[in-house]
This record gives C-alpha cells, structure tokens and sequence, in this order.
C-alpha cells in the first residue's frame, strides 16, 4: 500500500459543495482517506477569476499511479470539468501531490507534482493531515515544505470542522 496526497480544488459552481462531494466520492473507494480544512485560496497568474477553495486527502492505495489518475479524471469529468488552459476556472481540479516515494514523468502525470513545493494553497492544507510525508525529489517533510514556502498568497481556512473527517 502506498501513501497518496491529493489536492482538490474549485473556484466554479457550488466549489465549497463540489470539493466535499469529491471528497464523499474518493472516501467511498478509498475508505481511510482523510481531508483536510477546506481554505479559501486567492487565484494565482490569472487573476480575473473568482477565489479558488481548495483542500488536500490522503490516503493508502494499492492502485497504480496511472490507476489512480484515470480515476480522478472521471471524476472530474462527473464534476463537468473543461479543461480550457492552464490556471482557467474550474468546477473540480484534482492533482496527484505526492504518491510514496515515486518518481515520475509522463505526457500524462508528472509526480511528485512538479510545483507544489511553490504553493500555499497545497501545502497549507497538506500540512494539516500529512505533516510527515516525504518529497522523494528533495527529502523534506511536508512539514518542512510548509514552512520554508515563500508563496505570500492568501490562504484562509473556511471549513476548520473537517479535521474529524
């Protein structure tokens, strides 16, 4: 079984409702994942967009990465997902963070997630649930991430009461 971080993510539609309905999705067919605090995130690159909610899930797994990752993108679809170019609007945005200590790169999925070390949005949440997870690529913690992460981006937390869930 392996470690999987996920970072979810929604800034059209109902994403406080989307991002916990994702959640009820992954939970029924990994039943021990765990989410975090749900945080209101400011947009990044492009800025002319509403806020961005985002939260993390970890989980152990058996799948394959490339298993895995079909999964998610089915489920975003189910969440009507369009993929319009990078940092556009969307509905769901599910990304493979960390999966154990596996390294890869494909046309498809690159993991560890090439950029999260770079952002609040994954790391704040991350934090909260798997502090102790390991970047295979440098040796830091999750932990350790967090707190040398230079991103000032606002990072607030709407939804504390998820820690039990």
């Amino acid at each position: 079984m392996t470690d999987v971080l996920l970072s979810l993510g929604a800034n059209l539609g109902q994403p406080l409702s989307q991002i916990l309905e994702a959640f009820d999705h992954i939970r029924e067919r990994y039943p021990d994942a765990v989410m975090s605090p749900i945080y209101r995130t400011e947009p990044l690159h492009v800025l002319d967009q509403p806020d961005y909610f985002n939260s993390a899930v970890h989980f152990r797994t058996g799948d394959t990465p490339e298993e895995l990752m079909d999964w998610l993108l089915r489920l975003e679809l189910h969440f009507g997902r369009e993929r319009k170019g990078n940092n556009a609007p969307r509905t769901l945005d599910v990304d493979i963070i960390l999966f154990g200590e596996r390294r890869l790169m494909t046309e498809t999925l690159t993991l560890p997630h090439p950029r999260f070390r770079q952002r609040r949005f994954v790391l704040e949440p991350a934090v909260q649930i798997a502090p102790q997870l390991e970047d295979p690529v440098t040796g830091l913690t999750v932990r350790d991430l967090h707190r040398r992460c230079a991103d000032t981006s606002r990072v607030i937390a709407v939804r504390e009461d998820l820690e039990a869930v």
